[in-house]
């Protein structure tokens, strides 16, 4: 197991670099990393997550885990979603990728429009909605959730339900669950709805156990 319980930084990215190459070198077949994280620079995190999703080239499969009462914010969601799977505790959280400036200021939307491509990215390749990755990181977005007849349920911007064939989106059961102005957050009841998590695990015991890893 790593953890990353601090703000991620360059030195957290070197420190985890170190590590992950013992591991390589031991040639584990999994790695849990654990998340308590507010976040940190973009760049540190982005170098983090990239680190991250290299592992799986490795045959590594790698577990974010948010523990219990913990929650991985901002670069912790974006290091969440490079890992192959996502589990969370009880009452954890993730989201809020809003790229922001030491003071609390919106950074300009050229690192905005990297940041999203990153998030649709490994929510493309995980599986996870992508509307809702991206309603992590920008306010522009509204998401709706649709049900359509044949019992699927997508989540959708705006613009992707009005691209909806029409017969289609009549028949469709559709709630709004981002409205424009808000950076999305979720809890781990969220996540499993969502389809971000398919486990919610109180303990590393209960996640080796669940996902066959003893």
């Amino acid at each position: 197991t790593a953890k990353i319980d601090r703000e991620i930084n360059d030195s957290v990215v070197r420190r985890f670099q170190d590590t992950m190459a013992q591991l390589v070198e031991r040639e584990v077949q999994f790695v849990i990393i654990e998340l308590a994280t507010p976040g940190g620079t973009i760049d540190a995190s982005r170098k983090l997550a990239e680190a991250i999703d290299n592992l799986s080239d490795q045959g590594i499969e790698t577990f974010a885990w948010v523990p219990n009462g913990q929650a991985a914010y901002s670069g912790g969601t974006m290091v969440a979603l490079a890992c192959r799977n996502l589990v969370m505790g009880d009452n954890s959280r993730i989201g809020d990728v809003q790229p922001i400036d030491l003071f609390g200021n919106e950074l300009p939307e050229k690192i905005q429009t990297t940041v999203r491509a990153d998030m649709r990215r490994w929510a493309r390749d995980r599986g996870y909605p992508i509307a809702l990755a991206e309603a992590m990181v920008t306010k522009e977005i509204a998401v709706l959730q649709v049900r359509v007849p044949n019992g699927q349920t997508l989540y959708l911007t705006e613009q992707e339900l009005e691209d909806m064939p029409a017969q289609e989106r009549a028949s469709a059961q559709i709630k709004r669950i981002v409205e424009r102005g808000e950076i999305l957050t979720i809890d781990e009841k969220e996540a499993f709805e969502y389809g971000f998590i398919s486990n919610i695990c109180l303990t590393v015991e209960q996640l080796l156990t669940d996902y066959g890893l003893t």
